[in-house]
């Protein structure tokens, strides 16, 4: 595995890393390794900075209230795992690459601030899932996941997928 970020933040195995109230973690530069447990208050953020990529992995699936992801340009940051997002995630700048893996996104979470220059990405696979009670939804938008969703009819829970794959379009040519 390439890496390109300066240094990391670990959470051993038996260890959790807890945050309360509003308290924030600022990763400038630095990948996420989860072999613990990561426990976040409500209001409790994770926010990923700097001008190289940062990966998120190790042995468990971390669990976010909040992320943002604030990286320069066109930086990133690659999944090496799935995660899970309870409250929101935030686009500063930069992108989210999954990489092949899935984030959860959970019944209140939603995107924010997602555009063309600062959005999820995923030229190796993946996908964001989002489960949500949907009664007769006059135009929703489910998790702000792009696709609005209407209906006269009470639609029970429905699971909504987004997935990412690039693609090579191959031209044909004719003689």
């Amino acid at each position: 595995m390439w890496r390109s970020a300066i240094s990391q933040i670990t959470i051993q195995n038996g260890a959790t890393l807890y945050l309360s109230g509003s308290a924030q973690v600022t990763l400038n530069d630095a990948d996420l390794v989860n072999n613990g447990t990561i426990t976040i208050a409500a209001n409790g953020r994770f926010i990923f900075t700097g001008s190289v990529n940062s990966f998120i992995l190790g042995s468990q699936n971390p669990a976010f209230n909040e992320l943002e992801i604030a990286k320069a340009g066109s930086n990133k940051i690659i999944l090496q795992r799935t995660i899970a997002v309870n409250g929101k995630i935030v686009f500063t700048s930069g992108l989210i690459d999954l990489n092949n893996n899935i984030i959860t996104l959970g019944s209140a979470a939603f995107l924010e601030n997602e555009n063309q220059n600062r959005r999820v990405t995923g030229t190796n696979g993946g996908h964001l899932v989002h489960i949500t009670t949907l009664n007769a939804p006059p135009s929703v938008n489910s998790a702000n996941l792009g696709a609005t969703i209407t209906s006269s009819q009470n639609l029970g829970t429905v699971t909504i997928h987004r997935g990412h794959q690039f693609y090579k379009i191959r031209k044909s040519v004719m003689s």
